[in-house]
């Protein structure tokens, strides 16, 4: 049986069982509740798993690998930082978060800056998150298609068929299931690569001495490249949909902390072993492009070892794809159809209007992805929105008066703005974009913060 078969018929099993998850989960959604936040009862392991899911994606699998590909090992900082975030989560917000008790990341906005900001904070996260869809599919069809030996257009139409099937029906409990599993296979996978990337090199002493001494350095990505995914990561974390969402799942905000403990303890290995993927391949195959650092050593073994990591590669995808179209669905349904137009809607309504935008989520996204090819790079446009509003997030939760409701308006259209003619201008002065659109907000506030005091001191009166 040709090699193409049977990796085609693993994959498939996979799929199978992706799908079958997803249909026994919906014998648990009885309500709306139950689809959205699955009756917030979940565990700190399956919630800590699906946590590490939102950011072990392709952007990290596939992107850290081939930064590591020309830079070497300080790429792993890309995932290990969101360690570092999660593990600063864990202990400062996580637990006010679930405190809270709401599961949408404007809601906590628009509870302290008003209803206004709330929607403008919830239409950008819901066109960011489609945009990364765009880019999920884009790479199921640059990756997954040549690994596999089936044209682009199929790799596309396969992932989005489970994955509509997955998260419209299955709902949060269906995606928290399905990331579980996702988690397990991504691991298995990248380690399998790492291991086959250094058997394939001849070992890790020969690729200590084919690559330079600095591409072993940690920092070998510059301070700069590092503080700038630190700072990225930490307020990724607070300002995404999907961790609020997860953890209202949760069943109590000491869960909520645990879990995001577990979430930081699992993104470490698969930082380090993505770099090594992408450090073997450049040793390998010095030829390929980066881009193709994880999927070579996939496409160079037996098909049962490639079929682990190309499953590996499928579960990253399949991962984020549930998480920000489920998470796009949330943020509809509260903010707009029950916040905006039915706030009267029976609790079917609010259950069939779900299941709806879900399916509607995951379809444009993958019309456009069928048509637009290039699209990769946008798994990465949110970052600059994200950073934003994470910090507008931490003010709310811990400073509120530090930021005022035009002032906020006025960070989040001006963070955007500025933020993507930083990035489009190439990064001027080697300052990222992200740090222009975290930098923006923080700048406001301290300003803002500033004018209060002074308008609040006693004038000394003059005798």
């Amino acid at each position: 049986m040709p090699e193409h078969f049977i990796m085609l018929a693993i994959v498939g099993a996979y799929m199978l069982t992706v799908v079958l998850i997803g249909l026994l989960a919906n014998r648990w959604n009885t309500n709306s509740s139950l689809y959205m936040v699955a009756g917030k009862s979940s565990g700190a392991l399956v919630i800590g798993t699906a946590l590490a899911s939102e950011f072990s994606g392709l952007g990290g699998t596939v992107g850290t690998a081939a930064d590591a590909f020309k830079n070497g090992l300080g790429s792993s900082l890309n995932i290990i930082t969101a360690s570092v975030g999660f593990a600063i989560f864990a202990f400062f917000v996580a637990p006010k978060f679930k405190a809270i008790g709401t599961d949408t990341i404007s809601s906590i906005i628009g509870s302290v800056y008003g209803y206004a900001n709330k929607r403008l904070a919830s239409f950008l996260l819901i066109i960011t998150m489609l945009l990364v869809s765009v880019g999920l599919y884009v790479g199921a069809a640059s990756t997954l298609a040549p690994i596999l030996g089936v044209p682009r257009v199929t790799a596309i139409l396969v992932v989005g068929v489970v994955g509509v099937v997955v998260v419209a029906i299955g709902g949060m409990r269906g995606v928290l299931w399905i990331n579980v599993l996702d988690v397990v296979l991504i691991v298995v996978g990248i380690l399998t690569s790492a291991i086959v990337g250094i058997v394939y090199v001849g070992g890790f002493s020969r690729l200590h001495a084919a690559l330079p001494a600095e591409m072993f350095d940690m920092t070998s990505v510059g301070w700069s490249q590092i503080l700038t995914w630190l700072v990225a990561n930490v307020t990724a974390i607070v300002a995404t949909q999907y961790v609020i969402q997860v953890l209202a799942s949760s069943s109590s905000p000491r869960t909520a902390k645990h879990s995001s403990i577990i979430a930081a303890i699992i993104l470490v290995p698969l930082g380090l072993g993505e770099a090594l993927v992408g450090m073997c391949a450049a040793v390998a195959a010095p030829h390929i492009h980066p881009a193709e650092a994880y999927g070579w050593f996939a496409s160079q073994s037996n098909p049962f070892v490639g079929s682990l990591m190309v499953m590996g590669l499928g579960a990253t995808m399949m991962g984020t794809l549930s998480a920000v179209t489920h998470a796009a669905t949330a943020l509809a349904l509260r903010d707009f159809y029950v916040g905006l137009f039915r706030p009267s809607a029976s609790d079917g309504d609010v259950l069939r209007f779900a299941r709806i935008s879900n399916v509607v989520f995951s379809i444009l996204p993958l019309f456009l992805a069928i048509f637009t090819p290039t699209l990769l790079s946008l798994l990465f446009f949110g970052r600059g929105l994200r950073g934003t509003l994470g910090v507008i997030v931490l003010c709310a939760l811990f400073f509120p008066t530090s930021l005022g409701t035009k002032a906020v308006a006025v960070c989040i259209s001006v963070s955007i703005v500025l933020s993507t003619i930083w990035y489009l201008l190439g990064d001027p002065f080697g300052v990222n974009n992200v740090l222009v659109a975290v930098g923006i907000p923080t700048v406001v506030a301290i300003l803002f913060s500033c004018r209060n005091k002074l308008r609040s001191s006693p004038v000394p009166v003059v005798q």
